[in-house]
Protein backbone atom coordinates (compact mmCIF):
# COMPACT_ATOMS: atom_id res chain seq x y z
CA UNK A 1 0.00 0.00 0.00
CA UNK A 2 1.35 3.21 -0.93
CA UNK A 3 0.99 6.08 2.09
CA UNK A 4 1.74 9.24 -0.68
CA UNK A 5 0.23 12.06 0.22
CA UNK A 6 -2.15 13.63 -2.69
CA UNK A 7 -5.35 15.56 -2.06
CA UNK A 8 -5.74 18.63 -0.45
CA UNK A 9 -9.00 20.10 1.01
CA UNK A 10 -8.79 23.47 2.28
CA UNK A 11 -8.24 22.59 6.17
CA UNK A 12 -7.47 19.15 5.21
CA UNK A 13 -5.15 16.44 3.49
CA UNK A 14 -6.59 13.38 1.96
CA UNK A 15 -4.20 10.43 1.44
CA UNK A 16 -4.87 6.24 1.20
CA UNK A 17 -4.18 4.54 4.77
CA UNK A 18 -3.69 1.92 6.72
CA UNK A 19 -7.40 0.31 7.66
CA UNK A 20 -6.01 1.06 11.72
CA UNK A 21 -6.30 4.66 10.91
CA UNK A 22 -9.82 5.06 10.00
CA UNK A 23 -11.23 1.86 12.32
CA UNK A 24 -12.45 4.26 15.30
CA UNK A 25 -13.77 6.38 13.25
CA UNK A 26 -15.71 3.94 11.25
CA UNK A 27 -17.11 2.17 14.52
CA UNK A 28 -18.11 5.81 16.00
CA UNK A 29 -20.19 6.52 13.02
CA UNK A 30 -21.46 3.40 11.63
CA UNK A 31 -21.58 0.94 14.92
CA UNK A 32 -21.60 2.93 17.38
CA UNK A 33 -22.60 0.80 20.63
CA UNK A 34 -21.93 -2.34 19.07
CA UNK A 35 -18.16 -4.26 19.56
CA UNK A 36 -15.91 -2.62 17.39
CA UNK A 37 -14.84 -6.04 15.23
CA UNK A 38 -18.38 -4.96 14.04
CA UNK A 39 -16.43 -2.24 11.98
CA UNK A 40 -13.91 -4.57 10.71
CA UNK A 41 -14.13 -6.54 7.46
CA UNK A 42 -12.40 -9.24 6.65
CA UNK A 43 -11.34 -7.99 3.17
CA UNK A 44 -9.93 -4.98 5.34
CA UNK A 45 -6.12 -6.54 4.86
CA UNK A 46 -6.71 -7.67 1.32
CA UNK A 47 -4.46 -6.95 -1.18
CA UNK A 48 -7.84 -5.71 -3.71
CA UNK A 49 -8.62 -3.15 -0.71
CA UNK A 50 -7.98 0.55 -0.35
CA UNK A 51 -8.78 2.54 2.10
CA UNK A 52 -8.57 6.35 2.22
CA UNK A 53 -9.03 9.24 4.85
CA UNK A 54 -9.37 12.74 5.01
CA UNK A 55 -7.74 14.07 8.03
CA UNK A 56 -7.41 17.17 10.32
CA UNK A 57 -4.80 19.37 9.44
CA UNK A 58 -2.17 20.07 12.23
CA UNK A 59 -1.33 24.16 12.39
CA UNK A 60 2.70 24.58 12.65
CA UNK A 61 4.21 25.17 15.46
CA UNK A 62 5.91 29.15 14.66
CA UNK A 63 9.14 28.38 12.32
CA UNK A 64 7.93 24.80 11.20
CA UNK A 65 8.37 23.79 7.91
CA UNK A 66 5.51 23.39 5.19
CA UNK A 67 7.67 19.66 4.04
CA UNK A 68 7.72 18.91 8.24
CA UNK A 69 4.11 19.41 8.27
CA UNK A 70 3.61 16.80 5.32
CA UNK A 71 5.86 14.16 7.08
CA UNK A 72 3.66 14.42 10.10
CA UNK A 73 0.60 13.79 8.44
CA UNK A 74 1.90 11.34 6.54
CA UNK A 75 2.95 9.26 9.75
CA UNK A 76 -0.75 10.12 10.52
CA UNK A 77 -0.55 11.92 13.25
CA UNK A 78 -3.17 13.85 12.80
CA UNK A 79 -7.24 12.62 13.33
CA UNK A 80 -9.10 11.49 10.42
CA UNK A 81 -12.63 12.53 10.01
CA UNK A 82 -13.77 11.33 7.02
CA UNK A 83 -13.01 7.82 6.02
CA UNK A 84 -13.91 5.05 3.06
CA UNK A 85 -12.66 1.71 1.84
CA UNK A 86 -12.77 -0.10 -1.62
CA UNK A 87 -12.35 -3.60 -1.86
CA UNK A 88 -12.21 -5.94 -4.70
CA UNK A 89 -14.70 -7.90 -5.18
CA UNK A 90 -14.72 -8.98 -9.22
CA UNK A 91 -12.40 -8.37 -11.61
CA UNK A 92 -13.83 -5.03 -13.24
CA UNK A 93 -15.66 -4.31 -10.00
CA UNK A 94 -15.07 -2.52 -6.62
CA UNK A 95 -17.44 -2.34 -3.38
CA UNK A 96 -17.53 0.81 -1.46
CA UNK A 97 -17.76 0.05 1.90
CA UNK A 98 -17.50 2.11 5.70
CA UNK A 99 -18.28 5.55 4.09
CA UNK A 100 -17.70 7.68 7.30
CA UNK A 101 -17.42 11.40 8.51
CA UNK A 102 -17.52 12.59 11.90
CA UNK A 103 -20.80 14.04 12.65
CA UNK A 104 -18.88 17.53 13.48
CA UNK A 105 -17.39 17.47 10.01
CA UNK A 106 -20.89 16.60 7.82
CA UNK A 107 -22.33 18.70 5.28
CA UNK A 108 -19.02 20.63 5.11
CA UNK A 109 -18.46 18.55 1.47
CA UNK A 110 -15.75 16.55 3.10
CA UNK A 111 -17.06 13.24 2.16
CA UNK A 112 -18.20 14.67 -1.34
CA UNK A 113 -14.40 15.22 -1.48
CA UNK A 114 -13.32 11.61 -0.49
CA UNK A 115 -15.30 9.91 -2.57
CA UNK A 116 -14.42 11.85 -5.82
CA UNK A 117 -10.99 11.75 -4.69
CA UNK A 118 -11.30 7.66 -3.92
CA UNK A 119 -13.11 7.37 -7.07
CA UNK A 120 -10.50 9.46 -9.54
CA UNK A 121 -7.21 6.86 -7.73
CA UNK A 122 -8.89 3.80 -9.18
CA UNK A 123 -9.09 5.48 -12.38
CA UNK A 124 -5.70 6.92 -12.57
CA UNK A 125 -4.09 3.74 -11.24
CA UNK A 126 -3.20 0.35 -13.40
CA UNK A 127 -6.52 -1.76 -12.49
CA UNK A 128 -9.39 -2.11 -14.86
CA UNK A 129 -12.20 -1.08 -12.65
CA UNK A 130 -15.17 0.03 -14.29
CA UNK A 131 -17.51 -0.24 -11.90
CA UNK A 132 -18.26 0.21 -8.37
CA UNK A 133 -21.40 -0.64 -6.06
CA UNK A 134 -22.65 -0.49 -2.19
CA UNK A 135 -25.07 -1.57 0.30
CA UNK A 136 -26.11 1.73 0.91
CA UNK A 137 -27.89 3.35 3.89
CA UNK A 138 -31.13 4.97 3.17
CA UNK A 139 -30.80 8.21 4.53
CA UNK A 140 -27.99 8.12 2.52
CA UNK A 141 -29.18 7.93 -1.02
CA UNK A 142 -30.13 11.17 -2.32
CA UNK A 143 -26.07 11.84 -1.49
CA UNK A 144 -25.06 9.02 -4.05
CA UNK A 145 -27.63 10.14 -6.55
CA UNK A 146 -26.04 13.32 -6.33
CA UNK A 147 -22.68 11.94 -7.09
CA UNK A 148 -23.55 9.60 -10.48
CA UNK A 149 -24.46 6.41 -8.30
CA UNK A 150 -27.65 4.73 -9.76
CA UNK A 151 -29.89 2.43 -7.71
CA UNK A 152 -29.83 -1.02 -8.60
CA UNK A 153 -32.18 -2.93 -6.12
CA UNK A 154 -35.20 -2.72 -3.69
CA UNK A 155 -34.89 -1.65 -0.63
CA UNK A 156 -33.40 -4.57 1.83
CA UNK A 157 -32.56 -5.23 5.64
CA UNK A 158 -29.09 -6.04 6.41
CA UNK A 159 -29.05 -7.75 10.07
CA UNK A 160 -26.79 -4.71 11.46
CA UNK A 161 -27.51 -1.03 10.23
CA UNK A 162 -31.14 -1.56 9.14
CA UNK A 163 -32.64 -0.88 5.62
CA UNK A 164 -30.34 -0.21 2.31
CA UNK A 165 -30.39 -0.01 -1.39
CA UNK A 166 -27.72 -1.53 -3.60
CA UNK A 167 -26.55 1.07 -5.79
CA UNK A 168 -24.01 1.30 -8.77
CA UNK A 169 -21.20 3.52 -10.29
CA UNK A 170 -20.03 3.29 -13.32
CA UNK A 171 -16.57 4.69 -13.54
CA UNK A 172 -15.87 6.73 -16.97
CA UNK A 173 -12.32 6.00 -17.85
CA UNK A 174 -12.01 7.74 -21.24
CA UNK A 175 -8.57 8.30 -22.22
CA UNK A 176 -6.74 6.67 -18.80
Amino acid sequence: MSNRIVGILPGFMTQRTAVNQIMALRHAVLWAGQPIERAAFKEDISNGTRHYAVFTLIKPEHGQERIQLVKQLSESTSEAVSCVSLILTYVHIMELRGLATDPEYQRQGIADHLMAWSENDVILSRNKVTKLWSNVRINAVPFFEKKGWEKASAAFKLPFGGKHIRMIKKLNRIGV
